[in-house]
């Protein structure tokens, strides 16, 4: 018998269309009090507002609020399934570290004397950097562990490291030296997006500039992120969508001033307004893209949202079979394929199906032909005793 021959895989995708196109759009104004920052934790919202903290379901209704005595002008950040607060505490520096329920797990008082704090997250560290409006005025940054312990280093002791750390917020960085002030960035797999005084930038991911605008009208935008294969532009009275080619695209007012930043909850984006009521709630859906073939056909049966399934039927031509279905984030991660759908990221999808052309074992084929020449022996057979039984018959 001859030897099973090998399969002979073949790459599906030729061209990339796209399913449905998701799109921003407005749902609802909540109204709560004024917030400095405000972030997602444990299936909740933790809102701080100076010396309040206060904790909210997803449809911000106040669940509890905790009151600091003796601190102002505050910062927090999620820290190792914990909240650290960094605040002004009569002009110096206070850390606390509080559980889910708000409860003060430890608190730190320091020496450090105060300017505004900016919290940043790096390699499971903490950084804490000083300065007044975003602009860098102390020559030192803080390294803050989950037993509030600090570790004060020179920025210059940071190299090119530190706009790493700070992920080029707010500054661009020659070996630690500010040679720009930039107020956002964002990135995807193919792109990284800065915004400075007047300007967006959209650079490769070898550092190469692509395209750069002036922004008429607009003195910074104050936060960036990437949906649907959009730019989205935080502006002080707008939420703006710009394509890669750096074109705004759709407009959002925002009848407040100094709206501050985005929170990505769910198929949600939260823009938060700074030092005013109110937070603007706009929903999205995400883009399903389909890696096209001519060896077979994919459709998707619904769309997506981030956290939804994601259902699609994928068939193979005659003569081929489907060896393996691939389904990638933007930014290039593999989502798990459950059968015949998956859980949506809070990112654009792409689906490839890859496909094998079938090869029949050739030990089949000598079954195949033995059972067919029986067969057609035994079809003579019967037509030849017909015959003979029908001439006897007359």
């Amino acid at each position: 018998m001859k030897k099973l021959l090998a399969f002979i895989t073949i790459l599906s995708f030729i061209f990339i269309t796209r399913v449905n196109a998701g799109v921003l759009t407005f749902d609802k104004k909540y109204e709560i009090p004024p917030t400095t920052n405000i972030v997602e934790f444990n299936n909740s919202f933790i809102a701080i507002d100076d010396y309040y903290l206060t904790k909210y379901d997803y449809d911000f209704n106040s669940l509890q609020t905790k009151e600091f005595e003796d601190i102002t002008e505050s910062d927090i950040i999620v820290y190792n399934n914990q909240i650290l607060l960094v605040a002004n505490n009569n002009n110096f520096i206070k850390l606390f570290l509080l559980d889910s329920d708000l409860k003060v797990v430890k608190s730190k008082e320091t020496t450090i004397y105060y300017k505004k704090p900016n919290l940043y997250e790096y390699n499971s560290k903490i950084y804490l950097v000083l300065g007044d409006n975003y602009i860098l005025e102390d020559t030192n940054m803080y390294e803050i562990d989950n037993e509030l312990n600090i570790k004060e280093n020179s920025i210059s002791s940071y190299g090119d490291k530190l706009k790493d750390i700070l992920k080029s917020d707010y500054y661009a960085f020659n070996n630690a030296d500010i040679t720009e002030v930039i107020t956002a960035t964002t990135y995807n797999k193919d792109y990284n997006v800065i915004a400075g005084e007047g300007f967006l930038r959209l650079l490769n991911k070898k550092g190469e500039l692509v395209k750069e605008v002036e922004l008429e009208a607009v003195d910074h935008i104050n936060d960036l992120i990437i949906l649907n294969n959009k730019i989205i532009a935080l502006i002080h009275d707008n939420v703006l969508e710009i394509s890669f080619d750096l074109e705004i695209e759709n407009e959002n007012p925002i009848f407040e001033v100094n709206p501050s930043s985005f929170v990505i909850s769910g198929d949600r984006v939260i823009v938060r307004v700074n030092n005013h009521w109110g937070l603007y709630v706009y929903n999205f859906n995400i883009n399903i893209n389909k890696a096209e073939s001519n060896l077979g056909t994919l459709e998707v049966l619904n769309t997506a949202k981030p956290g939804t399934k994601v259902t699609f039927k994928a068939t193979a031509n005659s003569g081929y079979e489907i060896e393996k279905i691939i389904v990638t984030d933007e930014y290039g991660n593999e989502v798990k394929v459950l059968g015949d759908y998956f859980i949506a990221p809070s990112s654009d999808v792409t689906i490839e199906v890859k496909y094998i052309e079938s090869v029949v074992n050739p030990e089949t084929l000598d079954i195949i032909y033995i059972v067919a020449f029986i067969s057609f022996i035994t079809l003579l057979i019967y037509i030849k005793v017909s015959r003979k039984l029908n001439w006897i018959n007359k």
